[in-house]
């Protein structure tokens, strides 16, 4: 289970999800964690993609008063 909100880099993120798949995954599935845990890294280590002449609201990180 990967949580969204925390970015781990890649050389962390890979070695770890290798042991993880390797250790939980029968003999057939196995030979795939090399590039399941690729991809995975690496989707999640990439940042979000967005225009940079789209406006970016910021408004949830001030105080509401009131």
């Amino acid at each position: 289970m990967m949580l969204e909100a925390q970015q781990i880099p890649f050389v962390q993120c890979y070695p770890g999800c290798l042991m993880m798949c390797t250790s939980q995954s029968g003999f057939p599935k196995k030979l795939l964690c090399p590039v399941t845990c690729m991809k995975s890294c690496l989707q999640q280590a990439s940042p979000q993609s967005f225009s940079l002449n789209e406006e970016i609201d910021d408004s949830d990180y001030f105080c509401k008063l009131g």
